[in-house]
């Protein structure tokens, strides 16, 4: 099998076992599935190099991959019902999406292949030397294949052998570096855009709030002058009733202290001028002292002339004499 670096998608896996495995995809996938339960718990996760949905939903609370929910992916891929998605930590994504370290893949692969050959009664010499074919189909064909003697490290070409061994182990280690950078950086570009996403909403937030701050304190400003200027009505308005109750009390009949012309005054004003609605002395009107005469008439008091120059002289409002005077 032609050794391969990189990531490679879940679900094109066992379509690359049929190109260049020697056991069947499915029984290999059942194998594999067997081999990462004795791994770790089932709900322990994975490594994000080895295994990681890099293209998933929200990453929010993470997407790591369990060994439990590989395992199920490749053990319904060994039943022949291949599963569209695999469980991870931030809900279910589909296979597609799902990248595993080839590296990796192909240890848990020469692991599963012993196992399968294990099972089906054969043993793996040390060399390397079987080739095991067809094994998921009942028909177990196992051929010896002529090895030269391995090379020790007094031989001429050993050194370069074991350099382009290190070269490859070098050149694998180093793109598992840049390609667990490369999901570091992605991780990053993503929570940052979140990031800024948030500061957006709670920069409108903010603005928001103070907006409502200010409107708050303008009405509060409005209810203060309001409650302000209703309590100065208040006062004025006390003081006029405190006017009108000192006021009713020197016009009650049975004040011992109510003087009774002041009271006859008062009677003949409400008369004349309709409880204070009506001017009579007005444009086209008569004047004070005449109406002030026939109330005095018509009411049948009979008041000397001292008193009823009293009563004209209190009742009415045009001073100067005027108040005998006939309107204009």
């Amino acid at each position: 099998m032609t050794a391969r670096f990189g990531r490679i998608p879940l679900d094109r896996i066992t379509a690359e076992w049929e190109d260049c495995h020697p056991i069947n995809p499915r029984l290999l996938a059942g194998e594999v599935a067997e081999v990462l339960r004795t791994m770790a718990p089932a709900d322990h996760p994975i490594q994000e190099a080895r295994a990681s949905a890099i293209l998933g939903a929200s990453t929010q609370g993470g997407n790591a991959v369990t060994f439990g929910a590989l395992a199920d992916y490749f053990h319904s891929a060994g039943q022949g019902r291949t599963a569209v998605t695999i469980a991870t930590s931030a809900g279910p994504v589909p296979a597609s999406h799902v990248f595993i370290w080839r590296q990796w893949l192909d240890d848990l692969a020469r692991e599963a292949t012993a196992r399968a050959v294990l099972v089906a009664g054969f043993a793996m010499p040390a060399n390397d030397s079987v080739c095991v074919a067809e094994v998921a189909n009942g028909s177990p064909a196992i051929r010896q294949v002529d090895q030269p003697p391995p090379l020790t490290g007094s031989e001429p070409g050993y050194l370069k052998m074991r350099q382009a061994q290190q070269r490859k182990e070098g050149e694998r280690s180093a793109a598992e570096q840049l390609d667990a950078e490369r999901i570091a950086r992605q991780q990053d570009v993503r929570e940052l855009i979140e990031l800024r996403a948030m500061l957006a909403i709670k920069d409108t937030q903010i603005l928001q709030l103070r907006e409502e701050s200010e409107r708050l304190h303008r009405e509060l400003s409005d209810v203060r002058r309001i409650k302000r200027a209703a309590e100065d009505e208040m006062i004025r308005m006390e003081e006029q009733l405190e006017d009108a109750m000192a006021f009713a009390e020197c016009l009650r009949p049975d004040n011992e202290v109510s003087p009774p012309e002041l009271r006859t005054a008062f009677q003949c004003w409400r008369k004349i001028t309709q409880d204070g609605t009506h001017n009579p002395a007005g444009p086209g009107g008569r004047g004070v002292h005449t109406l002030a005469a026939d109330w005095l008439k018509r009411s049948g008091l009979k008041l000397n002339p001292t008193e009823t120059d009293r009563l004209f002289a209190v009742v009415s409002w045009r001073k100067r004499g005027s108040g005998a005077i006939r309107s204009k």
